[in-house]
């Protein structure tokens, strides 16, 4: 059970990761230097959690859990993410909802690998 959920966590790592790039290229030019710089630093980090879920480190998922948790805390208040929807932006609106959808699936799929090896962990302990 552990591998396919590390399974789908290491596809939600990657899908995050493109759909950062994607959104590089689409908020260039849109937002502010200054968080432009902040989302390209975000990217790198998702970017260095995929390679770390290539190379089947744990450590990847501890990485976009912490990041899915601030993308979430500063994507969800911003009240122009929702204007997106309503102005006709589909871009926009799909990257927002698609890249917040992929962040809550990474919470849910994180939770359950953690309590799933947390388990695994203690049947070990009890058989020592």
């Amino acid at each position: 059970m552990i591998a396919s959920i590390e399974k789908t966590l290491n596809a939600l790592i990657y899908a995050t990761t493109f759909l950062g790039f994607v959104f590089l290229l689409i908020a260039r030019g849109v937002v502010p230097t200054w968080l432009y710089y902040s989302i390209l630093a975000g990217f790198a980090i998702y970017l260095i959690a995929s390679f770390l879920t290539f190379f089947k480190r744990p450590a990847a998922y501890v990485i976009s859990m912490v990041l899915a948790l601030v993308v979430i805390a500063t994507s969800i208040p911003q009240g122009v993410h929702y204007q997106f929807i309503l102005r006709g932006e589909y871009l926009f609106a799909t990257v927002f909802l698609l890249g917040n959808l992929l962040q809550f699936l990474t919470i849910g799929l994180f939770i359950a690998w953690a309590w799933t090896r947390r388990r695994k962990d203690k049947s070990l302990e009890s058989r020592g």
